[in-house]
């Protein structure tokens, strides 16, 4: 499908399905900021990493998306969260219900899942070098992050995102209005890219 900015005169939410840390989802973001901008569209990338720091995180970043949208002023809003389950997606969707009730039916949302055409093993382990090789002090998952429950980031990257990623590619690929980069190669990108601006 071909991204419809026009749904209603409301706003479009892009997400990331099936994308794990490590994998270019942030790039794309930029790809397409840097795409919608020099189009003259209003256009806005809310960052989950961004509220990484923050005790109470989650909770800012969902009403980050929610005020942003409600505000009218962004045609095309970009969430840059990692999405690997369909219990991750269902939390967006009823993220949009949330927005679309308290704003009593006055903003439509058209939300627009970035799928990858596939999702191997190999590429897991190449997206968790990458964020193994990240420098401290991004607002991003580095080498040196910890966790509670976890010995290593290679072991909650693992179980959190990248056999849940494996299994949600199929699913995914289904979701309504799904854009598909079957081009996508995550040791080289910039196919995927080139071809995610065909669907813009």
């Amino acid at each position: 499908m071909n991204l419809n900015l026009n749904y209603c005169n409301g706003v479009t939410l892009i997400c990331f399905a099936a994308f794990q840390p490590g994998s270019g989802k942030s790039t794309l973001s930029n790809v397409m900021f840097d795409h919608f901008s020099n189009l003259g569209l209003s256009v806005l990338i809310i960052r989950a990493d961004s509220f990484r720091n923050d005790s109470n995180g989650k909770k800012a970043f969902e009403e980050q998306v929610m005020e942003n949208t409600l505000s009218k002023k962004y045609k095309i809003i970009i969430y840059d969260k990692n999405i690997p389950n369909m219990r991750g997606y269902e939390v967006l969707e009823n993220l949009i219900k949330k927005t679309i009730k308290k704003s009593r039916g006055r903003v439509a949302i058209n939300c627009v899942p970035i799928v990858p055409g596939s999702f191997t093993e190999d590429d897991a382990d190449l997206c968790i070098q990458r964020v193994m090789n990240r420098e401290d002090g991004v607002q991003a998952l580095t080498g040196s992050t910890t966790f509670a429950d976890y010995e290593s980031v290679e072991e909650f990257t693992k179980n959190v995102f990248s056999y849940n990623c494996i299994s949600f590619v199929p699913v995914a690929q289904d979701l309504k209005n799904a854009i598909v980069l079957t081009d996508y190669s995550y040791s080289n990108p910039i196919p995927g890219q080139e071809q995610l601006k065909t669907f813009l």
